[in-house]
């Protein structure tokens, strides 16, 4: 795989998001009691689709080889980097609550942990309809959209 340039301001984004995010959850779940103010309803209404753009955004890889070993490296290092310290952490959690496991993971929000199942299985779903498409191109003999710039890089 290819490193590729950061850009500050997405980096700058991402950070806001998530500083957004942390405080939504401060707001929600450490100061229930509070009456909501006009600047935290606001904050609200696109905190957490910019977190999920922005996530999106930085893993796309436009120089990425989809195929399926990559795929499977890719999706190993996802398991061990997002899943696993997730579960983890979930069953700490879980443990010190004295709550059920099966119960946690099978609920709607886990515990508050769904971002990160959710961000997984978009994450993998991308990745294997990207794959499908570089064997769908690859059989069709297409070199490129359109005969142009080729953002999946299909080979």
């Amino acid at each position: 795989m290819q490193t590729t340039k950061r850009l500050t301001y997405i980096d700058c984004l991402r950070g806001f998001s998530m500083i957004f995010v942390v405080y939504g959850h401060i707001l929600h779940f450490g100061m229930a009691t509070l009456t909501p103010s006009e600047i935290s309803e606001f904050i609200t209404t696109f905190r957490m689709p910019m977190f999920f753009f922005i996530s999106g955004l930085v893993t796309y890889k436009a120089m990425f080889e989809w195929n399926v070993t990559n795929l499977y490296k890719i999706e190993i290092k996802k398991i061990r980097g997002q899943l696993l310290p997730t579960i983890v952490v979930l069953s700490i959690f879980l443990i010190i609550k004295g709550l059920d496991f099966s119960t946690a993971l099978f609920s709607l929000n886990k515990q508050g942990y769904w971002f990160t199942f959710a961000s997984f299985q978009i994450f993998t779903i991308f990745s294997l309809l990207c794959v499908l498409c570089h064997y769908a191109f690859k059989r069709l003999h297409i070199p490129a959209w359109g005969g142009g710039v080729n953002p999946l890089n299909f080979r």
